[in-house]
């Protein structure tokens, strides 16, 4: 998953990406900051923020960890707010983003050929390829 917002100049900002038990979009409030999208197959558990509180009060070791899902997710935004204040050059080199790749991402694999082959369409070109432009 991935939670994102649109700003009205159209610019789309990206909050974070979620992988398989995570827990997401617990905020303060009555309206979200930031929208989800599923960028592959997934399920989502929706469960009603009064229920999650209610299931705190009731169980030390869910309010411990409500605590602590909230300190890490803190954390996770510092980090990123400073993150923005970064060149284009000193974020493509932050080792902590380096880190989180490496943590989340599978053996490295040859990408699919170009074009589609069975369908009759051959490649343009190699990539990066070329770009439609309109004259």
């Amino acid at each position: 998953m991935r939670t994102y917002k649109i700003f009205d100049d159209g610019r789309r900002q990206i909050g974070a990406f979620y992988f398989p038990g995570d827990l997401f979009g617990l905020e303060v409030g009555a309206e979200h900051q930031f929208s989800a999208e599923a960028i592959d197959k997934c399920v989502v558990l929706v469960v009603k923020r009064r229920v999650l509180i209610a299931f705190a009060d009731s169980d030390g070791d869910v309010a411990r960890w409500l605590w602590s899902f909230t300190a890490g997710e803190l954390s996770r935004v510092q980090k990123h707010m400073l993150i923005l204040i970064k060149s284009a050059e000193d974020r493509v080199a932050w080792p902590e983003l380096a880190a989180w790749l490496a943590r989340h991402s599978g053996a490295t694999a040859e990408p699919p050929s170009m074009g589609a082959a069975a369908a009759g369409y051959a490649p343009l070109c190699e990539a990066p390829g070329i770009y439609v432009s309109q004259a």
